[in-house]
């Protein structure tokens, strides 16, 4: 195992050539062990930290009814539950490690077919639940608490990977697009762009309505998970394009391992370093 990140190194940034399968598994198997122990050191050393959670509603205004005479309405917010931010960081490694560990054991046949396929829906479902764990924790340190907007975000990523899962099985070659690839494109750019807004709408009104601003550790896990965002559409871009040392699918799933384990990693830590250390 300690030769795989030179291989995988060499291969894909200064050699020529493709990452063998072997390499592939014992990557995967790598990069679950160290996910995995991180998920246990964040559970075990994180200190509470738990954001409510809130489902907006219309309640009576007893002053202005009394005031008007007439029955007067006005929204309010209940609070539905507490969410421990070191649970969601933890499950979000853990989810991750599930996958790379089914891949390189009981799934291990299936999945190196699909690679020969030049397909993995696995990763586009880990992307939808480990993604919406990440975002939906960024999103609660950012002030998005009431449960439409966390379920918006939800939503909105699993669509994106959906539509990721779609144009991998039907990838768009040098610009060439017929009408059902442009609405797919479409409908993943948009659902993609969707809880990033939400999350930036929000944070800009705190610091336009709010009495406070959006400390700067927020804006940086923003920015974490922005642009591991963009390298994880980046990569999906030329895999599809088939462009350079992305020409060859392994090369591209190894380098997507690498980007997620990467991305989690940093934002994890950022998260703790920022609000879930002793």
């Amino acid at each position: 195992m300690k030769y795989v990140p030179k291989q995988v190194v060499a291969r894909l940034f200064g050699g020529k050539g493709q990452v063998s399968p072997r390499a592939i598994r014992k990557l995967n198997i790598a990069a679950a062990v160290v996910l995995t122990l991180q998920a246990v050191v964040v559970l075990a050393l994180s200190t509470t930290h738990s954001v409510p959670t809130y489902i907006s509603h219309l309640t009576g205004d007893a002053l202005q009814t009394k005031l008007r005479g007439s029955e007067v309405t006005a929204p309010a917010l209940h609070q539905l539950w507490q969410i421990n931010l070191a649970y969601t960081a933890a499950a979000a490694l853990l989810v991750t490690a599930a996958m790379y560990v089914l891949v390189a054991t009981v799934w291990r046949a299936k999945y190196e077919a699909w690679l020969k396929k030049e397909m993995q829906p696995l990763r586009w479902a880990v992307m939808a639940t480990a993604g919406s764990l990440l975002v939906v924790t960024l999103g609660l340190v950012a002030g998005v608490n009431e449960l439409a907007d966390l379920k918006s975000v939800v939503v909105f990523i699993i669509v994106a990977s959906l539509g990721a899962a779609w144009l991998e099985l039907n990838p768009v070659r040098r610009g060439k697009l017929d009408i059902s690839k442009w609405v797919g494109v479409i409908i993943a750019l948009i659902s993609s762009l969707m809880p990033w807004l939400i999350i930036l709408s929000t944070m800009v009104a705190t610091n336009i309505f709010g009495s406070v601003d959006v400390p700067g550790y927020v804006w940086l896990l923003y920015a974490t998970l922005a642009l591991g965002w963009l390298l994880i559409v980046g990569t999906m871009h030329l895999t599809n394009l088939k462009q350079g040392r992305w020409r060859n699918y392994l090369n591209a799933e190894a380098q997507y391992t690498g980007l997620l384990l990467v991305i989690e990693t940093i934002f994890v830590w950022e998260l703790f370093a920022a609000v879930l250390h002793p």
